[in-house]
């Protein structure tokens, strides 16, 4: 079973004092409700996409869990970054029109995703 990664929510959670921060996830709803409730991430993500709920997921390639997410986060595809470590979920999300970065926890370091951020014009220089 997969972890949190600490440094990735702390980027989360500092981004949040200025940004929507959501979560689109491939999950069980057990371990959507373990994530959630026991992990903390109630009010760290607002919007939160789940699968089991959604009926959809990344992996299938389908559009319907990432169009969730927009929905409630009312955002169009172009204004959003979605941050993932599978190279086919980004390929869906790039095609719907967000900006995407790959970051595999253990083989990136995290600053990956603040350069990525501020190459994409996101301002982190105050955040970190």
């Amino acid at each position: 079973m997969a972890r949190p990664n600490p440094p990735a929510i702390e980027i989360a959670r500092r981004l949040k004092q200025n940004y929507i921060v959501g979560m689109i996830t491939d999950n069980s709803a057990y371990r959507a409700e373990r994530l959630l409730l026991r992990e903390g991430f109630y009010g760290l993500f607002d919007p939160v996409a789940v699968s089991c709920y959604v009926h959809s997921t990344k992996k299938q390639k389908g559009k319907k869990i990432f169009e969730e997410a927009l929905k409630r986060a009312g955002l169009a595809a172009e204004e959003c970054v979605f941050i993932d470590n599978s190279l086919p979920n980004l390929e869906v999300a790039r095609e719907m029109g967000f900006a995407t970065i790959h970051y595999q926890a253990g083989e990136h370091p995290p600053s990956r995703i603040i350069e990525g951020l501020a190459g994409l014009g996101v301002k982190t220089n105050k955040l970190f």
